[in-house]
């Protein structure tokens, strides 16, 4: 039998650091964490832990992607790791400079959350079929990260938002709106979390219907 891949997942978003490590626990990876390249650095001084692969993401604070793989890139602990690259944006001047620094590949975040998970299995070189999709499973990355700069508001209600996105998302699928407007609607400080109800395409982008969930995201 295999023995479990080891992951080192190094990213400043709790909740995006929550949902992968969560999902790849589930299948069967052993997980270690840090939210930032300091504290990734001091995860593989203490000699513990020896990860098959390094998630990370390319902006962090303290120590972006970048400055973490320069300190890698002749770190013992490391050598026979993988280096992947998590970003948010197709930035081709930093992607480029990873693949410089070691990175054999990079992810997008805004890739859904199975995606992601077979791309993982890909690059750990397993041949497996990730868990078959489940009612809120399967949704975006982009939807917990609290990053939805790509939604424009049109209209809303106590109970109904409707978006205009530039991707369609899935059907029942939890989405968190932080938006100045919704959250004084709602009386949070929070972004706000509906279900998505209908999708569909519009000549200027895919409008997306939701209701509001009673819980703030």
């Amino acid at each position: 039998m295999m023995r479990p891949k080891k992951i080192l997942l190094v990213d400043d978003n709790d909740d995006y650091q929550k949902l992968l490590s969560k999902n790849l626990t589930k299948d069967g990876f052993i997980i270690e964490t840090a939210n930032n390249g300091l504290q990734a650095l001091d995860v593989l001084k203490e000699g513990n832990f020896t990860p098959d692969l390094l998630l990370i993401d390319l902006m962090m604070p303290e120590m972006s992607g970048l400055e973490l793989l320069k300190k890698l890139k002749d770190n013992k602990s490391t050598h026979k790791s993988k280096f992947v690259m998590l970003t948010a944006k197709n930035n081709i001047k930093e992607i480029t400079q990873a693949f410089e620094l070691g990175a054999s590949e990079y992810l997008l975040k805004t890739d859904n959350l199975i995606v992601m998970l077979e791309k993982i299995y890909e690059i750990c070189e397993i041949e497996h079929t990730v868990r078959a999709n489940r009612k809120n499973d399967f949704i975006s990355i982009l939807e917990v990260t609290n990053v939805i700069h790509d939604f424009k508001v049109i209209s809303y209600d106590d109970n109904t938002l409707t978006l205009i996105t530039e991707q369609e998302l899935p059907l029942h699928a939890t989405i968190k709106v932080n938006n100045k407007k919704i959250k004084t609607l709602k009386n949070t400080h929070y972004p706000v979390a509906c279900e998505v109800q209908e999708c569909r395409i519009e000549d200027d982008g895919i409008k997306v219907i939701c209701t509001f969930l009673d819980q703030a995201a």
